[in-house]
């Protein structure tokens, strides 16, 4: 069950109370938990909600989420990683933000702000790293990274605005890996159309995220 407010977007309505049934799954396989050298993750979730759920909003979410970690060469690693996501509701008003197909972030396509990119109804984020060994707990790492969310699916092929442009950014990363998960700081650089110059832009941004690399 979700209740939810929002007072920030005028056409939408000012509350949600909606029950959304969700399934899960999750599968890790790695050679440590906290901080990995080999590894997959793999999640798949479904969500949806419809007037049969007391609800007055129909809507059906799926997002399938994976991430790849290998060292080879004995001290280079390459972290690739994989966001799908479809969103059945062209009406993104009518779906709360909670639940919205949004991207953007040190977790997903770095350059951009948390959540910063969207509301679409497909997404698409794909994004590699390699990475280098420095010491036992630390690790140096390049990578880029591309995707949207774009408004429907023949946007992905033949954008008709900025917002649906396929992003890419990319930057470096340092990662401390200690026993409570790896701390990793990244610096990257994105092209933002900014309406008020009328053009795109480059933008500089940190990351920081603390947990595992899967």
């Amino acid at each position: 069950y979700l209740h939810e407010s929002s007072e920030t977007a005028k056409a939408r309505p000012i509350q949600f109370d909606l029950f959304s049934p969700a399934i899960r799954w999750t599968k890790i396989s790695s050679d440590s938990l906290l901080t990995p050298n080999h590894g997959t993750m793999v999640n798949i979730s479904l969500r949806g909600a419809d007037n049969l759920a007391n609800s007055d909003y129909n809507f059906v979410i799926i997002k399938a989420k994976g991430r790849h970690l290998m060292t080879f060469a004995q001290y280079s690693r390459l972290l690739t990683h994989l966001e799908l996501g479809y969103m059945s509701s062209e009406d993104q008003e009518h779906v709360p933000k909670t639940y919205q197909l949004l991207s953007g972030g040190s977790t997903s396509l770095r350059g951009f702000d948390y959540l910063a990119i969207g509301p679409g109804t497909h997404m698409g984020i794909l994004g590699t790293e390699f990475q280098r060994i420095i010491t036992n707990s630390w690790v140096a790492g390049i990578f880029i990274e591309g995707g949207n969310v774009y408004s429907s699916f023949e946007a992905i092929g033949s954008p008709t605005n900025n917002n649906d442009k396929t992003k890419v950014s990319q930057g470096f990363s340092l990662t401390k890996q200690t026993p409570i998960g790896s701390l990793s700081l990244s610096y990257a650089r994105a092209k933002r159309y900014r309406p008020e110059f009328s053009r795109w832009k480059w933008q500089w941004k940190w990351h920081f995220s603390i947990g595992t690399e899967l």
